[in-house]
């Protein structure tokens, strides 16, 4: 993702990046909307991965000819072993996404636990934080043509 946006960006003379971004967050919120959904009506959690994969493959599918070719007209080596000071932000980057997702996983447990929650609502955890994060963000979305301001 985040490489298409920067040659979107080196296209189009328009920061994207963000715009990315929220979208990532939008789709995270409706896939685990659709699944607290499916889980919901007592479909299992086979079924419902099935079904959110075929959905998945379907957007994909559809999305592929509008992708830009990766590295057209690009010069030197496709790949290049990163600096020290790149891995520790990697490193680092790393560490508080699984501190993030362990946070998302054990609330959603502990909710679970205690009976606030449903198993099959246990999802809504995830919805409820991806909910937050892309207000008041400015979505580009080069496919409309058009800038939509997600209000606060």
């Amino acid at each position: 993702m985040n490489i298409h946006a920067i040659e979107l960006e080196r296209v189009t003379g328009r920061p994207l990046m963000s715009g990315f971004h929220a979208q990532y967050s939008i789709g995270e919120f409706t896939g685990s909307a659709a699944v607290t959904s499916l889980l919901s009506l007592q479909l299992g959690p086979l079924f419902s991965t099935l079904v959110c994969s075929a959905l998945m493959t379907i957007a994909i599918v559809s999305a592929w000819p509008g992708l830009l070719a990766a590295g057209a007209g690009q010069q030197g080596p496709s790949f290049v072993l990163p600096n020290r000071s790149v891995l520790l932000i990697a490193v680092l980057a790393a560490i508080t996404f699984l501190v993030e997702v362990s946070m998302l996983d054990w609330s959603a447990l502990l909710l679970v636990e205690r009976d606030i929650l449903a198993e099959a609502h246990g999802a809504l955890v995830v919805c409820s934080s991806q909910s937050q994060w892309p207000q008041g963000v400015s979505v580009e979305m080069p496919w409309w043509r058009e800038s939509v301001t997600v209000p606060y």
